[in-house]
């Protein structure tokens, strides 16, 4: 039922079904018995990214890092040895995945199989798994865990950050293996934006939500619902598209010096300039 506001009908349809999230926990489910198989008791299936922070849309991935019992942290942080493990992984695969690509090139920093599930109602999830659950000493899922929680206590977040990940896949702007911010980092700009707009505080990452307990690492949380909150409207939309163009000038030739724009959703008051060329723009890992 149309609302005769365009962005909440489009925002409306971006919710995807009951049956994709279905679909995701059986693929969740089978990635972690072919790991158990090919290593033994104790290997896991680790779920993280849009399906963990529950702002999916009806083409997002879902994401899973492998963690294996008895591999060292140097074996983790080799190229090859994370290969050798998912060629062992593919191997104990079910048919109801189809190998898309392997991302296994020498130069790359996280390798990674990309997989087709057809679940068994017959719906298509695409599957990306890697190795290594632990980044940097915090776990993979952690800071999604934290997403969601903010995602929960920000009224109205949950749509914009479907609206901007839609028109991000659609430029062609949401993939960091392209060379651009990817849906995580498209989230987090949504969530400072708003707490910039004193519409969402930081304390709401440590307000525990269904989902994001310690102990439900190993499972995916049910979809998030916004049902209630306002509809994202045109002026909140031009805000945040606002905002990005202002960091978009910074990136620019006419910045002085290498100097980078950096934003924190622990200090949300200010954005930074980092004297580093190591990347454009920073986005502090809350």
């Amino acid at each position: 039922k149309r609302s005769g506001h365009p962005l909440a009908d489009l925002a409306a349809l971006l919710v995807p079904p009951p049956r994709i999230s279905d679909a995701a926990c059986e693929a969740l489910q089978a990635v972690a018995e072919a790991a158990e198989l090919a290593f033994g008791e104790g290997a896991a299936a680790v779920p993280f990214g849009s399906f963990v922070q529950g702002a999916t849309l009806a083409q997002s991935d879902l994401d899973i890092c492998l963690r294996i019992p008895g591999l060292s942290a140097r074996q983790l942080a080799d190229t090859g040895a994370q290969i050798g493990v998912l060629k062992s992984f593919l191997a104990h695969l079910p048919d109801s995945f189809e190998v898309v690509e392997k991302r296994f090139f020498r130069n790359i920093r996280v390798p990674i199989v990309v997989l087709k599930f057809t679940s068994s109602s017959g719906f298509i999830v695409e599957t990306d798994v890697s190795v290594g659950s632990n980044c940097n000493g915090a776990e993979k899922g952690f800071v999604d865990r934290l997403v969601r929680r903010m995602l929960a206590h920000a009224p109205g977040g949950l749509s914009l950050v479907r609206l901007v990940k839609h028109w991000a896949k659609v430029e062609g702007l949401g993939k960091a293996f392209d060379g651009f911010l990817n849906s995580l980092g498209w989230t987090l700009l949504v969530l400072y934006w708003m707490m910039r707009r004193e519409e969402l505080d930081k304390s709401a990452m440590e307000r525990e939500v269904p989902g994001t307990r310690a102990s439900e690492t190993l499972s995916l949380p049910g979809p998030l619902v916004d049902e209630g909150a306002p509809a994202p409207t045109a002026d909140a939309l031009a805000g945040f598209f606002s905002m990005v163009a202002t960091l978009g000038d910074a990136l620019s030739e006419e910045s002085a010096g290498m100097l980078a724009p950096a934003i924190s959703l622990l200090q949300p008051e200010d954005v930074d300039l980092l004297d580093d060329d190591s990347a454009p723009l920073f986005i502090d890992d809350p």
